[in-house]
């Protein structure tokens, strides 16, 4: 499904750089969506690790932009208040446009949260819980 791989591809890279408000290093994260036309197989929760780098934790919003650029995002609106960052999207793949709209909420330097509805066929719900793993960055997981 489109949507939950735009999400994926543009979330976790992104998530990992929030405002110096997360550490650099190790993260796990946990995937799960939610869609009436999604295959069971691809509702079970799914766990990633992700390097996050001291560059990625300088500035969440930049990076975001950056990323979401490079994947025909033109349409966006990233905006910060407080510890809850809002993002909405407008992303061209294929010749087809999802929208997106989501939230992502730091709880601590080594938590954050996510939730990112994706429309364009159908409409898909994405949510990431991530927590901070170590300091060091294992070479697969770079």
């Amino acid at each position: 499904m489109l949507g939950a791989a735009l999400v994926s591809t543009l979330l976790l890279p992104a998530a990992s750089a929030l405002a110096n408000d997360i550490r650099p290093g190790l993260w796990e994260i946990k995937q799960s969506m939610e869609s009436e036309h999604l295959p069971e197989q691809m509702t079970r929760e799914q766990v990633q690790t992700q390097c996050v780098s001291t560059d990625d934790a300088a500035d969440m919003a930049a990076a975001m932009r950056q990323r979401w650029q490079q994947m025909n995002c033109a349409d966006m609106n990233i905006e910060r208040e407080g510890n809850t960052i809002s993002i909405i999207a407008e992303c061209s793949m294929s010749g087809r446009t999802t929208s997106v709209d989501g939230e992502v909420t730091i709880h601590d330097e080594e938590h954050y949260s996510s939730k990112m509805i994706t429309t364009n066929d159908a409409t898909l719900t994405t949510n990431h819980e991530a927590h901070w793993v170590a300091e060091e960055c294992p070479n697969s997981a770079e």
